[in-house]
């Protein structure tokens, strides 16, 4: 199995030896990563299959609990005016969002810690494709999503009135942000359609290509959604330890090059904290460039990620990496104040 740093091109592929190997990527990227005829045939297999929907989501930050306006679920299903039978269900998912059926979720009705204290972080989810978010320029992208997202909002209003003046942010994720971030082609979040055809047993099955290649995710069996994702990991795992493909464990350990540690901490003035760590081998300084600073062992985690995208602020003259990080009461930035020289964090960059 070979690596590449996506983050810095110029870093040589890392190559490792393995017993068996998990595809828990989309489906229709695997044949460019296999030799034939295994690749040939894995595009045969799935050539005629079709992929299925993706998702408009409507992330919301609430400044009080949504039981004042009437929320009493978690999850609330807002039907469209014209769905009268199942028949009217795809054609509804394929019109104007004024009409459109959606999901509107309310974390705060579960201990999910999402949101501090009589706050509650909620979602608004329609069925989308990625068609119709293509062909827009920036400004033309930018302004369909606040149009879609001032309709839904709207339409939020009046099924629970009251609640938008509750609302403290939102943010619009599209068809092209779910593959964006998943690298799932069409922004497919169910994997292949889940149709009568491509359902159940019909489903591909976690190894059937080759011997020590397993199969783990929405694409496969039992098929998409949480409990469909989860249930294909637990089965190709459960499949590998019936077939017993394994050889000595291989003492050599991986030496990744994005992880160093901690050799200096300043505090600037009361905003800001600079924090100076060793520089990954072969990292790459360009202009106005950001890169992710992960830490490894955060002292403090309630309510919040390891990681951001920071401005690098050294230069490439300079024999380390050091990061301006803004001292604004995150969990985040109270772990940056706590950290100890030589602890580690692992640095993803160049990102411009």
């Amino acid at each position: 199995m070979a690596f590449h740093d996506s983050f810095n091109e110029s870093i040589e592929p890392v190559t490792i030896s393995c017993d068996n190997i998990v595809a828990n990527c989309a489906v229709p990227f695997v044949p460019a990563m296999l030799d034939e005829p295994h690749a040939s045939s894995l595009k045969q297999k799935i050539g005629l299959q079709t992929n299925s929907c993706s998702l408009l989501c409507l992330y919301l930050g609430f400044k009080t609990n949504l039981e004042i306006y009437g929320v009493k679920y978690y999850s609330n299903y807002i039907q469209g005016d014209n769905v009268k039978t199942l028949k009217d269900v795809h054609l509804n998912q394929l019109g104007d969002w004024s009409k459109r059926s959606f999901i509107f979720v309310d974390y705060g009705r579960i201990d999910a810690q999402l949101a501090p204290p009589e706050k509650s972080v909620g979602a608004i989810c329609g069925v989308d494709y990625l068609k119709n978010w293509e062909g827009l320029s920036k400004d033309e992208y930018k302004a369909k999503k606040e149009e879609v997202a001032q309709i839904l909002l709207q339409r939020l209003e009046k099924q629970f009135p009251g609640i938008r003046e509750s609302i403290e942010y939102y943010e619009v994720a599209t068809p092209k942000t779910i593959q964006r971030f998943t690298s799932n082609p069409d922004g497919s979040v169910y994997g292949f359609t889940q149709s009568k055809e491509q359902s159940g047993m019909k489903r591909l099955r976690n190894n059937f290509l080759i011997p020590n290649l397993y199969f783990a995710s929405a694409w496969t069996f039992p098929g998409g959604g949480f409990e469909g994702t989860i249930m294909a990991g637990f089965l190709a795992a459960l499949q590998m330890n019936r077939d017993k493909i394994w050889s000595e464990c291989d003492d050599t350990k991986y030496d990744d090059h994005k992880i160093v540690s901690l050799l200096e901490r300043k505090k600037i003035d009361n905003q800001t904290l600079a924090l100076s760590f060793e520089k990954p081998t072969g990292f790459q300084h360009k202009k106005g460039q950001y890169s992710i600073l992960n830490l490894l062992n955060p002292k403090v985690t309630e309510l919040d990620l390891p990681y951001r995208w920071l401005p690098v602020d050294s230069s490439a003259k300079e024999d380390t990496l050091r990061f301006h990080v803004e001292l604004d009461d995150s969990s985040f930035s109270k772990s940056c104040e706590l950290i100890d020289i030589g602890d580690q964090a692992m640095i993803f960059g160049p990102m411009s």
